[in-house]
């Protein structure tokens, strides 16, 4: 016996429409030199391209601070681009090649969890998947375990 032909059309709009995460939204042609910048979708609403002369991708609070810091006495432009840039291109560009992207995508972990008051602190590039699964880590749920 077969696949009912009722069935058979949700498997191949899964098979094709697929789950995986939206690509990287910086891209750039020189290392970190050179880069461009979407969205989550793969472009923007206006189908303009967004360009940066570089990005930087910090990891600490501190590398943070230094990518601000270094750009800002050169007086360069500065934005900030999420792991999936859901952003307008007026907000997410930062004036072409003159330009930095501060990308958050390292900047993902957990910084601090207050059971008893319900409180977790993260980090700015933290996506809502992660932060789930951080938190029910902390309460023993995560890796599988159903909640009790």
């Amino acid at each position: 016996m077969g696949i009912p032909l009722t069935v058979l059309p949700l498997a191949i709009l899964l098979h094709v429409a697929g789950c995986s995460p939206p690509p990287e939204p910086v891209v750039c042609t020189h290392g970190t030199s050179n880069c461009t910048v979407t969205n989550s979708f793969g472009s923007f609403p206006d189908r303009s391209i967004c360009r940066a002369g570089n990005v930087a991708y910090p990891r600490t609070e501190q590398e943070l601070v230094a990518a601000v810091a270094a750009a800002a006495a050169v007086k360069r432009k500065m934005k900030v681009a999420t792991k999936y840039s859901h952003s307008l291109p007026k907000l997410a560009c930062p004036g072409g090649l003159d330009g930095t992207i501060i990308s958050t995508a390292r900047l993902n972990r957990t910084v601090s969890v207050d059971v008893e008051r319900r409180l977790m602190t993260v980090e700015s590039g933290m996506v809502l998947r992660d932060l789930i699964e951080a938190a029910g880590v902390r309460r023993g749920e995560g890796a599988g375990r159903p909640p009790p």
